[in-house]
Formats: structure tokens, sequence, C-alpha cells
């Protein structure tokens, strides 16, 4: 897998731009199935199909090897680089603000599972969030160095203790998103 491919053609950059076909995508971080990658994003598996033979058509995704009838794919790249001529935005203010109301949606349904699992209700500070009752989350806002983050990507799985209950009993989630500071 290279580290970065810089994307040339405006097919790869529009697959790689649309949510599901990304999401196919970026789940191939290591060998997989087609069929480990349907249950692991839990879509459907002819979907998951149809999403892989465009991306490996397109050169994004590669057979690192075969076993039996079981193929396996890996991404072509960690990072993706997309000249911002190839996509279909007119503006970077579009752009941010499209990827902006996204980010803001995935946190919206993180918090209502969260709440769900943990069947009690917390506070989002920001001014998109509506305020609830009880138990704040925190929210941080840190630049770090490519050390740091690996450091504290470390620091992270140490913590962890795969789910298992605290000394007092209550459990939390831990959502980071790690943007590029330009």
């Amino acid at each position: 897998m290279l580290d970065e491919y810089v994307v040339q053609d405006p097919m790869q950059a529009r697959a790689i731009l649309n949510p599901a076909r990304l999401r196919v995508l970026l789940a191939f971080d290591v060998p997989k199935t087609s069929a480990q990658v349907a249950r692991e994003i839990g879509e459907v598996p002819n979907r998951v199909g149809h999403h892989i033979r465009l991306l490996r058509q397109l050169g994004l995704l590669v057979v690192c090897y075969r076993q039996g009838r079981r193929v396996f794919l890996e991404r072509k790249a960690r990072n993706f680089r997309i000249p911002f001529s190839l996509t279909p935005y007119s503006s970077l203010e579009e752009a941010l603000g499209l990827a902006s109301a996204e980010i803001l949606q995935l946190l919206r349904q993180a918090v209502a599972h969260w709440q769900q699992e943990l069947d009690e209700e917390f506070i989002l500070v920001g001014e998109d969030f509506p305020k609830l009752p009880r138990s704040p989350v925190k929210i941080l806002d840190l630049v770090l160095t490519s050390e740091q983050v690996a450091m504290l990507e470390e620091m992270l799985r140490n913590l962890s203790n795969n789910g298992k209950r605290g000394v007092a009993g209550r459990r939390y989630k831990l959502a980071v998103l790690l943007a590029p500071v330009h």
C-alpha cells in the first residue's frame, strides 16, 4: 500500500468523494475479502460488491492475494490527495461547509447512539447542539504534531479495557476526530 496517492483521474475523484464508496474503500485498510468488509460496515454484500467492482476498475482497490476462491483486496494508498479542480465544489468554503455538515450529522448520530447505549442524556457544548440534561461531553480543540498523534493513539490503545466496566461501573465512549491543520 502506498502512503499517498495523488488522484489525477476525474472518475477516481468522483468515486472517492461518494460517501458510500469512500466507506467501502477505507474499510480495506488491511487485506480483506468483500464479505469481511460487508460485515464490518454492516452493508448488504451485493451493494458492497458493486462498489468494489468500480473501485477495482478505477485502480483504487488492488488484489493482494487469493486463498482458494477468496480474493483479498487492499486500498491502493493510505491517503488519497484529490486536487480541488477534480472536485464538484465551486469553492473551498462550499467543500468545508458540506464536510462540516456531514461531521455534525455523524456526531448527532453518535450522540443518539451513545444516549441509547448508556441509557442517559448528556450535554454537548456548541451552538449546533441542543442542550440536554445531565453528564456533559468534553470537547477539546488541540493542535498536535504527527509524533504526538502517534503517542496519543498508543496511549488510547493502552487505556482501553475492551469495553469492561470501570471501577465505578460507569462506561464512557471516546470519539477522536483528527483533521490536518494547514
